[in-house]
């Protein structure tokens, strides 16, 4: 991906700080990014683990999935360490997932929770 491929889909704003932040002139918007950074934003950012861990932060979710009662148990996270970068959440049990999909289903949500491979 190029960097004005990256600043296109990721980050259109970015196009305004490109020089400074990357030290590069706009003859260079077509040249490849480092695949190392690319990865590492979409673990953080754009795969289906950042996008499920956004998307359920901003959510209700209600007392059986949160707070000091809980039945259940999400557990978000975001990790960065010296080989990678990780953003999503994890589910306690078998319970939390039926509590999980109870409440997005009470939310009128349109998600089915998925284990495992499916197609």
């Amino acid at each position: 991906m190029t960097f004005r491929e990256y600043f296109t889909r990721y980050e259109p704003d970015g196009f305004d700080s490109f020089e400074e932040r990357w030290g590069y002139g706009t003859e260079d918007f077509d040249t490849p990014m480092d695949e190392e950074y690319l990865w590492d934003y979409w673990f953080m950012h754009g795969g289906p683990s950042a996008q499920a861990h956004d998307m359920l932060q901003s959510l209700d979710l209600g007392k059986d999935l949160t707070g000091p009662d809980a039945v259940g148990g999400l557990n978000f996270f975001e990790e960065s360490n010296m080989v990678s970068c990780w953003r999503g959440v994890r589910l306690d049990d078998q319970v939390t997932i039926s509590l999980l999909q109870q409440r997005l289903n009470d939310l009128g949500t349109g998600i089915r929770v998925v284990t495992g491979c499916a197609l």
